[in-house]
């Protein structure tokens, strides 16, 4: 399911003295003065054609915004645009709501349901008794925290192990976090901060399970200070809505350090993605991108590491830091 339009934002107007619609017009405002930056993303009146800014960073510290995500904003990137404006959240720091949201479905999908159960054959069965339903992935939630918390010592490799993932793919709902699992919950089995990312793009670019992103995840928890919001997320969002796609080339094969990649589509410029993460070392590693992609230069999107040149026979070799996450993407 996607959104296929970004939805109006009801707020009040001032030129038309009532409420009024919205519409975003994708394009952002960027402003730095000492040391500070702000970003605003620009609506205008359906009815009058006032402009409204939304805040979508305010006085934020540059250092603390990663450069690509930078970009982004200054090049009007249209994915950026449309997940500001669907973030509910946002708008009501604004002072506005969400419209409604336009969705294209593709498919059937099942209902969800909840049966929490780290026990991969606990969850088999009540899928066999319950027909047409989706099931959370608790088993790879527990590996996912058991790494992150593991210093070290968890085998990557044995990752997707008796998980539902790998064992009913198509009924697995996959996730990091959700409000059970967070600090001082009763189930609570936080991935901790540091794999947190590593966490996201696995279960984002991976073409097996349905990802739910979890919001304090998203957007921290400031109200508690029990998340701090990955700052990474929006980035791993975008790069699933437009270039996690096409078939997938697995490299778990190594206790620390393991990886994947997607093709893309050859058709469909800028699509296929590597994911490389670590727990322990810092390290190489080759993946397999698509003949397609020969001679290509990839950008490393996440991890801070130089472009890389895709060989001759379709593969990529990259770089990922002591405990860290590199996702490269074609450079466009």
């Amino acid at each position: 399911m996607e959104a296929t339009a970004a939805p109006v934002a009801l707020r009040p107007c001032g030129t038309c003295g009532a409420d009024a619609e919205f519409a975003s017009t994708g394009l952002f405002r960027v402003n730095a003065q000492k040391k500070r930056l702000d970003v605003w993303l620009i609506y205008r009146c359906a009815t009058c054609g006032s402009v409204w800014n939304s805040a979508v960073i305010s006085r934020g510290r540059p250092g603390r915004i990663y450069r690509e995500e930078l970009e982004r904003f200054t090049g009007n990137d249209p994915v950026m645009a449309l997940w500001c404006a669907l973030d509910v959240g946002l708008l009501r720091r604004n002072g506005a709501r969400r419209g409604k949201v336009a969705f294209v479905v593709e498919g059937d999908r099942p209902a969800g349901g909840e049966d929490w159960s780290g026990d991969v054959r606990e969850l088999e069965a009540y899928l066999r008794e319950v027909p047409n339903a989706m099931l959370f992935d608790v088993p790879l939630h527990y590996h996912l925290h058991q790494a992150s918390v593991s210093d070290g010592n968890v085998d990557l490799s044995r990752l997707w192990e008796n998980t539902l993932t790998a064992s009913i793919p198509e009924l697995s709902v996959t996730f990091v976090e959700n409000h059970d699992t967070q600090p001082g919950q009763s189930l609570a089995s936080t991935v901790a901060p540091w794999f947190k990312a590593a966490a996201y793009a696995i279960i984002l670019f991976n073409e097996a399970g349905v990802p739910c992103v979890f919001w304090g995840d998203l957007l921290g928890t400031p109200e508690t200070g029990d998340l701090p919001a990955v700052r990474e997320l929006p980035i791993l969002m975008g790069v699933r809505f437009r270039a996690a796609i096409g078939p997938q080339h697995n490299a778990f094969d190594d206790p620390d350090v393991v990886g994947f990649a997607r093709e893309g589509r050859a058709d469909v410029p800028g699509t296929g993605c590597a994911v490389i993460l670590s727990d322990r070392r810092a390290a190489e590693k080759t993946l397999s991108v698509g003949a397609h992609h020969a001679g290509e230069e990839w950008e490393c999107l996440i991890g801070g590491h130089p472009p890389v040149r895709v060989a001759d026979d379709g593969t990529l070799t990259g770089t990922v830091s002591d405990g860290g996450l590199s996702v490269y993407v074609p450079s466009i």
